[in-house]
């Protein structure tokens, strides 16, 4: 790294720091724009916590690259809604390292130097897909902090994961956009296919699709910053050792509802109350052997774990139980870090967001990564590792597969398909779950109602509010479980055993896993 460079030569930690500062300018002021030019700006909409906000972002970086003469604008992050109340601002430019993408020819700007030129008003709000977005105004507003353009002005993109991504629907989107300005990108792994899972397109043969190849080649430009890194290192230096090997394992049980079934109190939990929850009821009995098969293959005792506090200590009960003593960074030791005599201060306030941030950097580093195939967190550790040259077979995931019940499954097993093979099966599946959710809505529906529509045409002025996304408050939380609960009943019948349900659900959730 460049400040690895700056100690070789002998500069000293106050050379150190005002590199920073310089470094910090310049990226700042790195994309000075005219707003009264002709450059069309992509502006991403952010949702949901910082990592998926973070491939939102690479997206539209990604986007960008397909407009000749656009600008991608970077928002600063906002913190975790489930771990921080998304209570603060993460500042963009102190987690990744901006100086990446200027390197690579990319136009860019930060939005917060963008609004001292722009009044915020959008001329375009560009969407992905038809159905499962959030109150797209309040969404505009409140996290973004931008003013929404009239729905007359809401576009769906000609190109999409659902629709695909040529050369002539590309043409398309370059000319319903010319008119515009300022278009809000609204979208989450609906440009590309999988883009927050593993190592999104990276490792794919794109073929014809044009959006897979440009986040193949744009994604990896958004990586940690070397203050992020700082941090890492000084975590491994001081908890593990320095330059010696270990492994990074990622726990994430999969819903939420999932992470507060492991968190319960019970010494076991239920295998029938798993597989009804979860969508990963298999990483319980997998993820203590995978990491034992792991420590064998790479000759080390040292198992650095990633999981959220409320499950970490079942997590580490069952790992101690395998043999396993676990490494981890906690808050206070993560604080303390940050206090550091000399280290460079961050704007970005504490919180458990900004340690994720640094516990992504410490797996980057590690001689094997085991993740978690449906989190996002894995995904920006996998892609971070490849971006910094890791080889792919030193990264692995749990799967239900009896093929990794020992040793996990390496990553490139997941990328064996052909793009376009697996992007028509993940449309499919998705199809057939509407199909189907729209069946059971209607069946359950009071007599003369129809299935609420997601599409914008259907709902007016706001998109499709009954979505995958998790509710706000707690007794939403109680209504969504309710109806769960009924729409069992409505598959399995009533007065039928539970037996009997768990089997009319089998298909289903094949099909659902065969996606990943």
């Amino acid at each position: 790294m460049l400040l690895g460079a700056l100690g070789a030569l002998g500069a000293g930690p106050e050379d150190i720091r005002s590199f920073k500062k310089l470094s910090s300018a310049k990226r700042d002021r790195a994309s000075d724009v005219d707003v009264k030019g002709k450059t069309t700006f992509i502006i991403p909409v952010l949702w949901h916590g910082p990592n998926n906000q973070a491939t939102s972002i690479k997206e539209a970086i990604a986007l960008a690259s397909l407009l000749p003469g656009a600008t991608v604008v970077l928002p600063d992050l906002a913190e975790h809604k489930f771990s921080d109340n998304a209570a603060h601002r993460m500042a963009l430019n102190e987690l990744f390292d901006l100086t990446a993408i200027s390197k690579a020819a990319v136009s860019y700007v930060q939005l917060h130097e963008l609004r001292k030129q722009w009044d915020g008003q959008l001329d375009v709000l560009l969407y992905f897909r038809d159905e499962k977005f959030p109150m797209v105004r309040r969404l505009v507003t409140r996290q973004m902090g931008l003013q929404p353009p009239d729905q007359e002005h809401w576009l769906r993109s000609p190109i999409s994961m659902q629709k695909g991504c040529s050369a002539a629907q590309v043409e398309e989107l370059r000319a319903m956009l010319k008119p515009y300005r300022f278009v809000a990108m609204l979208g989450y792994d609906d440009f590309a296919l999988q883009t927050h899972k593993l190592a999104g397109t990276l490792l794919y043969d794109c073929g014809d699709d044009l959006c897979c190849e440009a986040y193949k080649q744009k994604g990896p430009l958004l990586r940690k910053s070397d203050r992020i890194y700082e941090l890492a290192e000084d975590f491994i230096s001081t908890s593990i050792g320095k330059g010696k090997p270990f492994i990074a394992g990622h726990i994430r049980p999969m819903p939420d509802p999932c992470v507060d079934l492991w968190k319960s109190p019970k010494e076991v939990l239920d295998p029938k109350e798993m597989y009804d929850t979860c969508r990963t009821d298999f990483m319980y009995s997998r993820f203590v052997p995978n990491l034992q098969a792991l420590q064998k293959v790479y000759n080390t005792s040292t198992v650095f774990i990633m999981t959220h506090p409320v499950i970490r200590p079942r997590v580490f009960r069952m790992l101690k139980a395998g043999g396993i003593d676990p490494v981890f960074m906690d808050m206070e030791q993560f604080g303390a870090a940050l206090r550091r005599p000399g280290a460079a201060p961050l704007a970005t306030p504490l919180s458990f967001s900004l340690l994720a941030m640094a516990e992504e950097a410490v797996a980057a580093a590690a001689a094997a990564f085991l993740g978690t195939a449906e989190s996002s967190m894995t995904g920006m550790i996998v892609q971070e590792r490849l971006a910094h040259g890791t080889a792919p077979q030193h990264t692995y995931f749990m799967a239900e597969d009896p093929a990794c019940a020992d040793l996990p499954c390496p990553l490139p097993r997941y990328y064996q398909l052909p793009y376009e093979q697996r992007r028509l099966q993940v449309v499919a599946h998705m199809r057939n779950n509407s199909a189907a959710a729209a069946a059971v809505a209607a069946a359950g529906a009071p007599s003369g109602s129809a299935a609420a529509s997601g599409s914008l045409r259907d709902r007016g002025d706001e998109l499709d509010l009954g979505s995958q996304f998790g509710p706000d408050d707690g007794a939403a939380r109680r209504r969504e479980r309710a109806a769960r609960a009924r729409q069992r009943k409505l598959v399995s019948g009533a007065g039928g055993a539970a037996g009997a349900g768990r089997a009319a659900r089998a298909p289903s959730r094949q099909r659902r896993r065969r996606r990943g």
